[in-house]
C-alpha cells in the first residue's frame, strides 16, 4: 500500500515537471532576425511599426553621412546603409574613403565688396590711371618735340604719385573639396560658407555698378577739361623732356657726379655737379651752352639710374 502511494506521487510529480518545462519553452520562444538586419523586432510591436522605424533610422543615418566634415582631412562615408544579407567582405566594400583634394583651393574673404564707398573709390582710382596713361601717350606721340606744357607735366606727376593698388593680396588658399575613392567629390564646409557669402555679395553688385559708372563718367569729364584747358593755354610754359643719367665715381680725387642728358628734340648735354654751365650738342652737331637756369626753363628731366 505504501509503495503504491509513493509511485503515484512520483508519477504525478514527474508529469507536473514535464508540463512545466514545455510551458516555459513556449513562452520564451520568439521569431529571430538575421545578423545583417539593422534592427531587432520587439514582440510587443507590430511588424509595420518596425519597418517604419527602420526606414526613419536609415534616412537619418544617410543624411548624417552625406554632410561634409569640416575639420578632418580624411573620413569614411557609408554610401549603402540598406539592409543586406551579404558577407562581411561585401559589407565593407560599401564604404568609401574621402580625403582633402590637394588640387582644389579657394580664398576665404568675408570683406564687403560692393558698397557705395568702394564704388566711388574704385571709379576715382581707375580714372586717375586712365588719365595718366592718356597724358603719357600725348607726350610721347604729339608733344615730344614741340614741348610739353608745364601744367600737363605737373598733372601727370601728381597722378603718378597718387596711385594706389585697386585690389589687395588674395590671402591664404584653403581646400575647397574632398575627393573620394569612388570618384565623387564633396565640398568642404568652409567652401560652402564662402559660396553663400559671395552669393549674398553678388546681390549688391547692380547698385555698385550703377554708382561706379556714374562716378567714372563725372571724374573723366573733369580730367578731360583740365587737360584741354592746359593744352589751349597760350601762356602755358612748354618744356621738352630730357632723359637724365647720373654717374658718380666711388674712388679717386674728383668725386663730383656728372649728368648726361638726352632730350626729345635731339639735343645731348653734359653737366657736372657744382658747376653752373651745361654743354650741349644739337642734331646738326653744333655746340650750345646753357646756364642751369636757362636749361631748366627749356627742358625738364626724367631721371634714369
Amino acid at each position: 500500500m505504501n509503495i503504491r502511494k509513493h509511485w503515484k506521487r512520483l508519477l504525478l510529480t514527474t508529469t507536473a515537471l514535464f508540463w512545466a518545462s514545455c510551458t516555459s519553452e513556449n513562452e520564451n520562444t520568439f521569431p529571430t532576425i538575421g545578423q545583417d538586419t539593422p534592427h531587432a523586432v520587439d514582440p510587443g510591436i507590430s511588424s509595420d511599426s518596425n519597418i517604419a522605424s527602420s526606414s526613419e533610422n536609415a534616412v537619418e543615418s544617410s543624411s548624417s553621412e552625406a554632410k561634409a566634415p569640416s575639420s578632418s582631412s580624411e573620413f569614411t562615408q557609408v554610401i549603402n546603409p540598406e539592409e543586406s544579407s551579404s558577407s562581411a567582405a561585401e559589407s565593407s566594400s560599401s564604404q568609401v574613403s574621402c580625403m582633402i583634394d590637394g588640387n582644389s583651393y579657394f580664398y576665404k574673404d568675408r570683406s564687403e565688396k560692393y558698397t557705395e564707398s568702394q564704388a566711388i573709390s574704385h571709379a576715382t582710382t581707375q580714372v586717375q590711371w586712365d588719365a595718366a596713361k592718356k597724358i603719357g601717350l600725348m607726350i610721347q606721340n604729339d608733344l615730344k618735340s614741340k614741348g610739353v606744357p608745364q601744367c600737363l607735366q605737373d598733372m601727370q606727376d601728381s597722378l603718378e604719385r597718387s596711385f594706389v593698388a585697386l585690389y589687395g593680396a588674395p590671402g591664404t588658399p584653403i581646400p575647397s573639396q574632398y575627393k573620394c575613392s569612388d570618384g565623387t567629390t564633396i565640398p568642404t564646409e568652409s567652401y560652402l560658407e564662402q559660396k553663400a557669402f559671395d552669393e549674398e555679395q553678388a546681390k549688391k553688385k547692380p547698385q555698385y555698378d550703377e554708382k561706379y559708372n556714374e562716378v567714372y563718367k563725372e571724374e573723366t569729364e573733369k580730367f578731360d577739361k583740365r587737360i584741354n584747358d592746359c593744352l589751349n593755354d597760350s601762356n602755358a610754359v612748354k618744356r621738352i623732356a630730357c632723359e637724365m643719367t647720373e654717374m658718380c665715381p666711388l674712388y679717386g680725387v674728383n668725386l663730383k657726379c656728372s649728368f648726361n642728358y638726352k632730350c626729345d628734340d635731339g639735343i645731348s648735354c653734359q653737366g657736372t655737379e657744382g658747376e653752373n654751365d651745361i654743354n650741349c650738342t644739337d642734331k646738326q652737331g653744333e655746340a650750345i651752352k646753357y646756364t642751369q637756369e636757362e636749361f631748366e626753363k627749356r627742358y625738364y628731366t626724367k631721371r634714369r639710374y
